[in-house]
């Protein structure tokens, strides 16, 4: 088991939940406190911070050939965002600065790294009561489901269990494989570390993805393993993520993905800690861009707020337009080793009993 917080466990009763509008073209750019070239670098722009060395992520202005202005190497993101190889030798503060001076230039940041969680410990589900007398799947591992009770999922589930929602698992992607899956319907599948997509594009070959996408809509009621909460949502597996980590450029890449292929729900459980700094200042612009737009047009994004036990939420999940969610132990209190803060949106059954 693995000891992550599970940000997907409120989808059913989060997919109707309207998203906070925000007009994509209002940047949120220049910093604020600096000016002149100063202010075009990302608020997180930090070399000290975990990154993709040897290039930077760059927004040009409107209406700029990005082939002339930053040669035929770049490689277009998504919208006006582009990677852009540094010189040989270059040192990261000296490549921000570089590019901060030129007038094309909007924003210039790092390709800060996220982090899945890592697997920790194990232990047993305690017993789960109050069903209910709804439905009670007769999936076998169903009845140590505690955290279903805790949602009261059978009372949600007469009302919807997902269907026609369709959620992008935006992680390390989905392993179609397994019987416990083979009821769901995959739309949309897209690798966004080797930018390719179409059936089975998206494989995961580190299991975090696969895990989280059987918790929000493992087949249910068919007498195997556990049962799934929106399990009768169409999931669409979007890998940001490799053994290195979720590259920025690949997550925006991602999340803009979901957005423009008709994702109703984003879900990330991956981020990185803020060390107790807040949203703007600890963000990605890229990511940033990539929310904004996303929360525009309508899409529900939420994502884990950490697992570092710090005071304040963790990137992405801090950004005003993403449900931060935190984990409660079987206890009903949050767990020892989750994020909380001013960012925090929910704190949703998460932990692993009996730890709290």
């Amino acid at each position: 088991m693995q000891r992550v917080l599970v940000a997907a466990v409120l989808l059913t009763l989060l997919a109707a939940a309207p998203a906070a509008a925000q007009d994509p073209a209002i940047a949120f750019w220049p910093h604020p406190g600096k000016s002149g070239p100063a202010a075009k670098i990302g608020p997180a722009s930090d070399p000290a911070k975990e990154h993709e060395p040897g290039l930077v992520l760059v927004r040009l202005a409107p209406g700029v050939d990005a082939m002339e202005e930053l040669g035929p190497d770049a490689e277009l993101v998504f919208g006006r965002w582009w990677k852009v190889p540094g010189e040989p030798g270059e040192k990261a503060n000296d490549a921000l600065w570089r590019f901060a001076q030129k007038s094309s230039v909007e924003v210039v940041e790092l390709n800060y790294i996220l982090r899945l969680p890592q697997p920790e410990g194990s232990g047993s589900f305690g017993p789960m009561s109050g069903l209910g007398a709804k439905l009670a799947p007769n999936d076998p591992g169903y009845p140590l489901q505690w955290h279903f009770s805790k949602v009261q999922a059978a009372s949600a589930w007469d009302r919807s269990t997902g269907n026609g929602v369709v959620v992008a698992v935006i992680d390390s992607g989905i392993t179609r494989a397994g019987e416990d899956l083979t009821c769901r319907t995959f739309v949309h599948d897209y690798n966004a570390i080797t930018q390719t997509s179409g059936s089975g594009a998206a494989n995961d070959d580190h299991g975090h993805g696969s895990h989280v996408a059987g918790t929000v809509a493992q087949c249910t009621n068919n007498g195997k393993g556990v049962a799934g909460l929106a399990y009768s949502s169409t999931l669409m597996p979007i890998r940001v993520c490799t053994a290195d980590g979720c590259p920025s450029d690949a997550t925006a890449r991602g999340i803009d993905w979901a957005r423009s292929h008709g994702a109703k729900v984003i879900n990330m459980s991956l981020g990185a800690p803020c060390n107790g700094v807040t949203w703007p200042t600890c963000s990605v612009a890229i990511q940033n861009d990539a929310i904004a737009a996303a929360a525009a047009a309508d899409v529900v994004i939420v994502a884990a707020a950490g697992n570092e036990d710090q005071g304040t939420v963790g990137r992405p999940a801090n950004h005003p337009d993403v449900i931060a969610i935190s984990a409660t132990g079987f206890n009903n209190v949050i767990t020892q080793y989750s994020n909380y803060g001013a960012a925090l949106t929910l704190a949703a059954p998460g932990g692993i009993w009996p730890w709290t």
